[in-house]
């Protein structure tokens, strides 16, 4: 007699996919979507051919030059003056003409690696795949790809053929499945389907993001050909027989990028403005099936889930988890559910706070869940981890995992679970989280721009204190006491102190603009007049009012210094006590660099101001030469910050292992025209590190006030926590 069909429970795959609906009230393409989709996709039909009638036009005008000899010339210029201008204007159109023909035969770029799931290998997740493909009215996907983004994704295969008839595939960020429950994957995976489930429309709209894409490229995409090129033609600077070709070709490219890029953003805006609405379109599949709250509340957690993604990306990248996790979906979720709760408001209400820009390709968080309240609670209620539906999804993971790192053996691997628990002991060990911490402990103060840093061995400066038993509570409730009718100036002073260092970060974009020869607006960069004399008032201004609000945070500062060294006289958790030395000494270093590390913000800010002039007059000389010569300073200024950090070692908090200092904040020295980047990446980890370490010693300060008798301080309002 066979066995017996064992009964589905909650959370097994039978029991999840019966609890889909048959059906359900598909959206239909609205009025306005569908005028959009006409509008955009004539618009975007229009930007090759004019890119085509360029070209032709282009050969055409170099034909017809080159055929008419040097007869002409002659008579009017003589035997010289012909040659120049013969062969001047030749060379010119070649160039142009292979600068126009080069991205017709260029390679897309490639996706971030993925790996295809098998159907035997998940049975029940395409079965969900093809049951959701019926429901929001789609060809049911030939192929699941996984992959180690906080993204997922659905499309048709290319080729032309493929693409004519449809053979769809599902790319799955497995993070999201760690991260979400059954229910928001589902919707998840609606809203990607969503967007092939409109016929023509999609097919159609694929072609206007392929368009789009290409013509993106074509204007801006270079490669070594294009710097060799504007390099040799920036070098003539010899004869005139030289400087002539050289100059055409440099005013023939300019003017033809020129149009290129206004056809390019025409074509960009509407194309921004038909992504929304498909976006809009698949959330209302989503919305419906799953519910609005559902929506709201996955959007949500995406914006966690990819904070917690960069985070970890650059622990691994700066060798601070040590060896390398074997399971980045896992890791990624459970970071995601560790963050603090003030930290996750943060970030929420980071998201809730976007307003929708004319270039963004999605709607802001906040209109797409206004938009999600209003198609109801949902055809499906069931709910379960989403990783239920898969048959070994740990399995998976591991393999992306590891496709994902190239070659590496398993010495270089760690179990995911052995670094959480790692984690889990820090934490432990810190009596807390330590962002709940550092806001607790600083009253919210620094987290909005200005930095706090304690006195180098603060421990050892409070050495002093009394030993009598009492005296360390009675000293920190004497300094809790003082620091209470402080906290408003202090915040009033920092709040000042960001305004005022954005007002002169402003001032010197200003100048930067005025020093390549851009005209600026005084109104946007705060200044009395549009010239050199506006921008030294302002300077001149913000410095005096910086210094101003710094006098006002001293009283503060000097009260937290002398509570942080009593509180770290004594660690009841047991801490060694090198440990706090090792993040004071850190924080130290991070304080020599202070100074520095504002200039190079202030520089990026150029750096990108001048770079969007450029990309709005790309043949302007004096824009590009500021601009390398800001490249220039953003290098050197990352060298001097790594010379002057010294040799001080920073000891992982998870005590994972340790590492330089300078190592840490730059990794690979920057390569010429690479300062941007590198700067940005010293920028992040510079003040995600200092807001890091005075989390672990306000941990382990809550922790000695703990133990001598004295209670936590209240976290402040969201208000006071900038």
């Amino acid at each position: 007699m066979p066995a017996s069909t064992p009964p589905a429970t909650r959370e097994d795959p039978r029991h999840l996919l019966d609890a889909l609906p048959a059906k359900f009230p598909r959206p239909r393409i609205t009025i306005f979507y569908a005028l959009a989709l006409l509008l955009v996709a004539a618009a975007m039909l229009l930007l090759p051919v004019l890119y085509l009638l360029i070209v032709a036009g282009t050969a055409t005008v170099l034909f017809l030059h080159a055929s008419s000899g040097f007869s002409p010339l002659h008579s009017v210029a003589g035997a010289y003056g012909s040659l120049l201008l013969y062969f001047g204007p030749l060379f010119a159109g070649v160039v142009v003409l292979l600068l126009l023909l080069k991205p017709l035969f260029a390679s897309r770029p490639q996706w971030a690696p993925s790996r295809a799931i098998r159907r035997e290998e998940e049975p029940h997740l395409y079965a969900l795949a093809e049951k959701l493909a019926r429901l929001v009215g789609t060809p049911a996907p030939t192929a699941i790809h996984a992959s180690a983004r906080v993204n997922a994704g659905a499309g048709l295969h290319m080729g032309l053929a493929r693409r004519l008839h449809g053979r769809i595939f599902v790319e799955i960020g497995l993070p999201l499945v760690a991260g979400l429950t059954f229910r928001q994957f589902v919707g998840v995976l609606a809203h990607e389907l969503g967007h092939l489930g409109q016929g023509g429309a999609t097919r159609l709209g694929r072609f206007i993001d392929g368009v789009n894409d290409w013509f993106a490229r074509a204007v801006y995409e270079r490669d070594t050909w294009d710097e060799q090129l504007i390099e040799w033609l920036e070098d003539q600077s010899g004869s005139a027989l030289a400087q002539l070709p050289a100059l055409l070709a440099r005013a023939a490219v300019w003017t033809t990028r020129r149009v290129l890029w206004v056809l390019m953003i025409v074509g960009h805006g509407l194309s921004c403005l038909l992504s929304r609405e498909r976006e809009r379109d698949a959330d209302r599949y989503e919305a419906r099936l799953v519910g609005g709250s559902t929506k709201a509340a996955t959007l949500q957690q995406l914006e966690l889930l990819a904070i917690a993604s960069f985070v970890i990306e650059s622990e691994i990248e700066t060798g601070e988890l040590g060896r390398l996790p074997d399971d980045l979906p896992a890791l990624v979720a459970a970071r995601a559910g560790s963050l603090s709760p003030a930290l996750a408001r943060r970030v929420r209400n980071a998201a809730l706070g976007r307003e929708t820009g004319f270039f963004d390709t999605h709607p802001s968080v906040r209109d797409r869940i206004a938009r999600a309240h209003r198609e109801g609670r949902g055809c499906l209620q069931i709910d379960a981890p989403a990783s239920a539906i898969f048959r070994d999804f740990a399995g998976i993971c591991r393999r992306v995992t590891r496709e994902l790192y190239g070659p590496v053996t398993a010495q270089d691997l760690v179990a995911t679970s052995a670094v959480l628990e790692r984690q889990r002991k820090a934490r432990a060990a810190s009596h807390g989280a330590p962002d709940e911490a550092r806001i607790r402990f600083f009253q919210g103060i620094g987290a909005g721009g200005w930095r706090f840093f304690p006195e180098a061995r603060t421990a050892d400066a409070a050495s002093g204190s009394p030993a009598r038993p009492g005296a360390l509570r009675e000293a920190l409730e004497a300094l809790r006491a003082q620091l209470t009718p402080e906290l408003r100036t202090a915040r009033e002073a920092e709040v000042r102190w960001c305004r005022v260092a954005e007002a002169r970060s402003l001032a010197r974009q200003a100048a930067s603009l005025l020093a390549a020869g851009v005209p600026i607006n005084a109104r946007y960069f705060r200044l009395q007049s549009a010239n050199a004399e506006g921008v030294v008032a302002a300077l001149q201004r913000t410095s005096g009012a910086l210094q101003e609000s710094r006098a006002y945070l001293r009283p503060y500062e000097g009260i937290q210094r002398r509570r942080l060294a009593l509180a770290l006289l004594e660690s009841p958790s047991g801490r060694p006590r090198r440990a706090a030395e090792s993040f004071l000494a850190v924080l130290e270093a991070l304080g020599r660099i202070d100074d520095e590390l504002v200039d190079l913000r202030d520089d990026l800010a150029c750096f990108d101001v001048l770079a969007a002039a450029q990309a709005e007059l790309p043949g302007d000389e004096r824009v590009r030469q500021h601009l390398e010569l800001l490249r220039s300073r953003l290098c050197a200024r990352v060298d001097e910050m790594a010379t002057k950090v010294g040799d001080v070692v920073y000891h992982f908090p998870n005590g994972s292992g340790s590492m330089p200092l300078a190592g840490h904040l730059v990794p690979d020295a920057p390569r010429q025209g690479e300062g941007s980047g590198v700067a940005r990446d010293i920028l992040t980890r510079a003040f995600a590190l200092h807001a890091r370490l005075l989390g672990e010693l306000a941990a382990l300060a809550e922790a000695s006030e703990s133990a001598a008798g004295l209670p936590l301080l209240a976290a402040p309002n969201a208000d006071a926590v900038s």
